[in-house]
């Protein structure tokens, strides 16, 4: 009898935890609706720095340049600036083959983990670029020793990437990323599908990366820190305007080293130059 019970029960608890789960992600769905047009009328862009990126990638871009583009795969946001400056060659650098070779805007692509010893020509390249990627690298000392490697004498970098102590950032951090994949799976059911590489932000913030450039023979030329609130709180409004009070509060202060992102251009120093 009891099991009997159970089992007739079950399809309808089965049913009430659907239709409560379809309820919870309406109620996401209005925060998230109002979240967007706040931002609309009063947010702060984390679109901003990208274009900052991508429009001081292209004032450093000459004809002949050998770029390498770090976490190339799928897209090249500055490859069409060739029409205007010249022909340059584009490197693109990713850890898994499928994706970088779907990127069709890449001269060359090389499957590496740039972490690790790779196969960078030695002293050869003019620049280096990477846009939200040095946040999944477990060993930024490393890579930034292989950079330098890398770089012709005068040779810059230019990366843009989210800021170790940003709140997003922490939350990622804090949560285990299948957990942090599942949440933001049942929240925003578009993303399914969508690649997710584990994150570390080691180093990622401030003074801690400037520090280490400045440790590995890099003279930073420019440092850009951007404060805005994430639209992965927007699913519930009061979370979102907590982030915006924080991110506002940070920005107010320049407190920079809990910058929401930062974007980066350093230049490789010859050896032997003090800094």
């Amino acid at each position: 009898m009891i099991t009997a019970g159970r089992e007739t029960n079950s399809p309808r608890r089965t049913a009430r935890e659907r239709r409560d789960g379809m309820g919870i992600k309406r109620f996401f769905k209005w925060n998230k609706r109002v979240a967007d047009r706040f931002w609309e009328k009063c947010g702060y862009s984390d679109r901003r720095l990208y274009h900052y990126y991508d429009a001081k990638v292209r004032s450093l871009l000459r004809p002949g340049m050998l770029v390498y583009d770090v976490g190339g795969g799928g897209d090249c946001c500055y490859a069409d600036a060739k029409e205007q400056v010249g022909d340059f060659r584009i490197v693109g650098v990713d850890i898994e083959d499928v994706r970088i070779k779907e990127n069709a805007k890449v001269d060359e692509f090389l499957v590496a983990d740039i972490t690790k010893e790779i196969p960078l020509p030695h002293g050869k390249i003019d620049m280096l670029t990477s846009s939200s990627v040095l946040e999944h690298l477990s060993d930024q000392t490393a890579f930034v020793k292989n950079a330098r490697a890398s770089l012709v004498d005068g040779g810059v970098m230019v990366h843009v990437f989210p800021g170790k102590f940003a709140l997003f950032a922490m939350l990622n951090q804090i949560i285990s990323n299948r957990l942090a994949r599942k949440i933001l799976f049942f929240i925003y059911p578009n993303l399914k599908g969508a690649n997710g590489f584990r994150t570390f932000y080691d180093k990622t913030y401030y003074s801690r990366f400037l520090r280490l450039l400045e440790e590995n023979g890099f003279t930073v030329l420019d440092i850009q820190c951007n404060y805005y609130q994430s639209d992965y709180f927007g699913f519930f409004l009061p979370f979102y305007f907590l982030s915006l009070l924080w991110d506002s509060l940070c920005r107010l202060f320049r407190i920079k080293n809990l910058a929401s992102q930062l974007c980066v251009t350093a230049e490789k120093r010859p050896d032997g130059e003090e800094k």
